[in-house]
Formats: C-alpha cells, structure tokens, sequence
C-alpha cells in the first residue's frame, strides 16, 4: 500500500517541512562528484536543484517548464547542436540567475579532461565540442561532436558555475550541505 495522499499543487500552503526518508546521508551533495553519486543523493538532489529535463512515468522524456523557457531545439545541420532557453524566472537560491555559464562551467567540470575534478563519470559530457552564450545570458548552444543520443539526461541536475569552477569546490564544497539550491526546498 501506498500512504502518498496527492493533492493539486494549487490546493497546497506554502511553507511547512517536509520529511524525506533515506537510508543515508550522502557523503557528498555533488552528484557528479565521484562520492556524490548514489540513489539516495540522487532522490534527494531532484527536490534542490534544477534539472533540464525530467521524464514522465513512462519514462519520455520532458522539459523542465521550472529550468526551460521552452522545449529545446535540437539540430544536426553542422554536427548535433541542441539549443536551450532558459526560464527567466530561473534562479539559484541566493537570486543569482540561471545562465548558460552554469552549463558551460558543468560541462568543464565533469568532462574528463581535468583530472582535478574528481568526477563519477563522464558519459555525453565528453561528447560535447562547444557549450557557448546564445543570443543572450539566457539562451544556451551546445555542440556535440560525436552526436550523443541521450542528451536528455545531460545537467541533470544542473548545479552554478561558482560551484564547478574551482575543483576543491566541486570536490569537498558540497560535502557537508548542498552549497545552494533553485528547486522547491531548502535542505536542513
């Protein structure tokens, strides 16, 4: 049996906690820090940060109307470029905007060519060429050469180029508490 009482989002306050059941505390809040890397991190991290996309119960995937503007773009004219616009809305929890730079500085971290940066795994990050400004900090261009199929599940979660920009940070900064947060929830 399931004690899950859903109820509208409408129908919801705001404010209040929220238990969340896990086995362990995890020994990192940077998934993609080798350490960070597990189940109960992941369940956790989907209520703090942001992620591009998600996926419905049969598991297509969605874009993130929270993260995105819109559906992605996704081109193959000059190698495999997919196109992202940003939610204006979209903030880190301190009220810095979410840019193309987050992306581009998670791309630096975790594409295997840094040793400094102690990543779980590299898998389609290393297939990107090019992360780079669109039309404005909003809009985000990435170029994968070769093609990655399922770029989908890239920046998930998406965490701020301050975080990812220093490897000590990437590494041991979010080993205590998350460093920020832009989802619904504040940890505690």
């Amino acid at each position: 049996t399931s004690s899950i009482n859903p109820v509208p989002r409408d129908k919801l306050r705001d404010g209040g906690t929220f238990t969340w059941a896990a086995q362990q505390m995890p020994a990192n809040f940077n998934y993609h820090e080798v350490d960070g890397t597990d189940f109960d991190s992941a369940r956790l991290l989907d209520a703090l940060l942001p992620w591009v996309m998600t996926t419905d119960a049969a598991g297509t995937p969605l874009w993130n109307p929270d993260a995105l503007a819109s559906e992605p773009t996704v081109t193959t004219t000059n190698g495999q470029v997919v196109t992202y616009e940003i939610n204006p809305k979209a903030i880190w929890y301190d009220g810095t905007p979410i840019t193309w730079e987050d992306f581009y500085w998670q791309w630096k971290a975790v594409n295997g060519t840094d040793p400094a940066y102690r990543i779980s795994a590299a898998n389609g990050y290393e297939n990107i060429r090019n992360v780079e400004r669109g039309k404005d900090d909003r809009e985000v261009v990435i170029t994968f050469d070769p093609p990655f199929a399922d770029w989908q599940q890239l920046f998930a979660p998406l965490y701020p180029a301050s975080t990812n920009k220093d490897p000590q940070v990437f590494n041991e900064g979010w080993v205590q508490r998350p460093l920020t947060t832009a989802g619904p929830f504040k940890f505690d």
